[in-house]
């Protein structure tokens, strides 16, 4: 009689041990299952993270196109305004000099009264002289228009180049954006989906570990 009390009492003793192995293995599986979700969480942060700082690196390279091309306009404009100053000055020296030959001019008209002849040889040498120095100076005015009017193609010309490598970079940086957004998409439902796989199979760890913790009680109580 005493013997079967005390198997029965080891009998009782091994089923709550048996409880408390498997409340073990189902607490484990819950910290395993909180570590995975605290680490997914994580990895999404940087993974936000990173993609603000390219946002960030992506402006910095727009404000400093921006900035470059407002100092190339800035010095088109003072070498615009250096030429014109330029051109003043020396429009106001030939003025200058042109009301100096034609007082030269009335000053010899004037002595010519005294040796008409000889001093209209001379006025016509004089004329002569100056009708090659204005043809001289419509063509060296001509020429330095034209080499300005080459200068303004070129200038344009170099910034419409300039405007356009500005234009291509850009499309080319917003394509590498694309395609790392694409990446990142990808690459983010890859660990949605293994982090989804991990889940259903601790789920599937704990279902059996029920599963086996009831059939050890079932069997237990069918030896009773």
């Amino acid at each position: 009689m005493m013997s079967s009390v005390h198997n029965k009492s080891n009998y009782n003793s091994s089923i709550v041990h048996g409880s408390q192995v498997d409340s073990t293995l189902i607490e484990r599986e819950k910290r395993q299952l909180e570590k995975i979700k605290l680490r997914q969480e994580k990895e999404i942060q940087q993974m936000m993270d990173y993609e603000t700082k390219m946002m960030e690196i992506k402006q910095t390279q727009e404000q400093k196109l921006e900035s470059q091309m407002q100092k190339e306009k800035r010095r088109e404009r003072e070498l615009q305004n250096k030429r014109k100053e330029a051109e003043q000055k020396k429009y106001e020296q030939e003025q200058e000099k042109k009301r100096r030959a034609d007082e030269e001019e009335e000053r010899r008209r004037q002595l010519a009264a005294e040796e008409y002849r000889r001093e209209q040889l001379r006025a016509e040498q004089e004329k002569e002289r100056e009708r090659q120095r204005k043809i001289e100076a419509r063509k060296r005015d001509e020429e330095a228009k034209a080499k300005h009017e080459e200068f303004v193609r070129e200038t344009e010309q170099k910034l419409y180049e300039q405007q356009m490598l500005v234009e291509q970079k850009k499309l080319e940086m917003e394509e590498k954006d694309r395609i790392r957004q694409e990446n990142m998409k990808i690459q983010r439902a890859i660990q949605v989906q293994e982090a989804e796989e991990k889940r259903l199979y601790h789920e599937e760890k704990l279902r059996q570990a029920k599963e086996k913790n009831d059939e050890i009680i079932f069997q237990k109580k069918m030896v009773i």
